[in-house]
């Protein structure tokens, strides 16, 4: 049953399945990169929890890309995509006496991409906290 005038199939189908079934596609693809679809536990407090964590990475991950990774190759990318050219970069950890370094590659495909990511998050302001009593 539908509400508008005489549709065709061929325009149903072309308007509004394509249309929900790429929906569809993208909630799939975020499941899957944050891993949101394991809710298997037999305790509804398990799942929610699991849910609830994949849910602030998706918003976590949204606010990173529109905040940090505008204007860089990774301002469309899948969550998967971020971790892996940014986060899964091997580095060396020196422990000294009174504090940690580490330290990054000199050279690879994701150097000056990094070092722009870094930048930004340096220089970016932290939210206000509203407090609420």
């Amino acid at each position: 049953m539908t509400s508008l005038d005489l549709p065709s199939p061929e325009g149903l189908s072309r308007d509004l399945d394509s249309a929900r079934g790429q929906d569809e596609n993208v909630i799939k693809r975020l499941q899957n990169a944050l891993a949101s679809e394991r809710t298997s536990d037999q305790r509804f407090l398990a799942n929610h929890r699991r849910l609830f964590f994949a849910c602030g990475a998706d918003v976590l991950h949204h606010a990173r890309r529109i905040n940090v990774l505008a204007n860089t190759e990774l301002a469309q990318a899948q969550p998967a995509t971020v971790m892996l050219k940014l986060f899964k970069i091997a580095v060396r950890v020196l422990q000294y006496q009174d504090r940690v370094k580490r330290q990054r590659p000199s050279n690879g495909p994701a150097k000056a991409l990094l070092h722009r990511v870094t930048e930004r998050l340096f220089l970016t302001r932290p939210p206000p906290v509203l407090l609420t009593i």
